[in-house]
């Protein structure tokens, strides 16, 4: 049977990440180490940060498994950043592991690829992550199941586009399987949350308001909207992402703009029309002459 190069190519490179895993004592399937357990943000879960999100999961975070996520309309960048930030959270738990991410041929031509200064900012390294450009959606599905079930990366990420149509029960179930027995994380990038799944989680992601001290760039801020949890209650948040901590935080609300009376303009009711004059009032001339301190 034809196999595409670069479906043979992964799994070559997938081979060798599992040779060198195991040469180093662990175990490529069967789940975590014991020094594992007690890393940062990893208690058989990926921890968000915040309690307020971390306890809607029975793990206290996100489960070995599969997650699907999706943008609003024109705002697919939401849903890329809220996967780059997961993996860099899951890079400080597992400092030796490498993550997958699989787009789609017309996805990566439309959208464009990462770019690699812009990861390193957020706190990702670039040279852990390994990019994938698959022929169609079918490959794409593939390739995610198959180095889901490998357990030779830490996470994988689909980007799916067309092969989002072809997500189903039955798939998603055994996504899950495989990245319980392997301890990997499983993300699905679609463009909506239609159709039926098995997924650990959906999240519906979009891109809020940056804080920030003036004069400064805020960091990136995220609302998530957890529409399914199998594990716990949904619920909704705005979380912002900190560089330096590598983790998410609960965004402090904006206040509302202070408007001010300009000092040029009078105190007195506004006229209908600008020829008209207010009641009690001067004409527009006689208030500009009043309001500059004129005769």
């Amino acid at each position: 049977m034809f196999q595409p190069p670069n479906l043979i190519d992964l799994r070559g490179r997938i081979s060798a990440i599992e040779r060198n895993t195991l040469k180093s004592g662990r175990r490529a399937r069967g789940g975590l180490r014991a020094e594992d357990i007690g890393a940062a943000g990893l208690k058989r879960a990926l921890s968000f940060g915040p309690e307020a999100v971390d306890t809607r999961f029975g793990l206290g975070g996100l489960a070995f498994g599969a997650h699907q996520a999706a943008a609003g309309p024109g705002d697919r960048t939401a849903v890329a950043v809220f996967a780059v930030l997961l993996l860099a959270r899951l890079f400080k738990a597992w400092p030796d592991r490498s993550a997958l991410l699989v787009q789609e041929a017309e996805t990566l031509q439309e959208d464009g690829a990462l770019y690699g200064p812009g990861l390193h900012a957020l706190g990702l390294d670039p040279g852990r992550l390994a990019l994938v450009s698959a022929r169609d959606g079918a490959e794409a599905l593939r390739i995610v199941d198959e180095a889901t079930r490998s357990g030779a990366v830490c996470a994988v990420v689909g980007d799916l586009r067309r092969g989002a149509r072809k997500l189903d029960l039955a798939l998603t179930q055994r996504l899950n399987v495989h990245a319980q027995q392997t301890s990997t994380l499983t993300l699905l990038l679609t463009p909506d949350l239609d159709g039926t799944s098995a997924a650990m989680s959906r999240w519906r992601v979009a891109t809020a308001p940056s804080r920030a001290p003036r004069r400064y760039l805020g960091g990136p801020t995220l609302d998530l909207e957890l529409v399914r949890n199998r594990l716990g209650r949904p619920g909704r948040w705005t979380l912002e992402w900190s560089s330096e901590d590598e983790a998410f935080r609960l965004a402090t609300p904006l206040r509302p703009p202070v408007v001010l009376t300009p000092v040029h303009q009078s105190d007195a009711p506004f006229a209908a029309f600008p020829g008209d004059r207010a009641p009690g009032a001067g004409g527009e001339a006689e208030g500009r002459v009043a309001a500059h301190g004129g005769r």
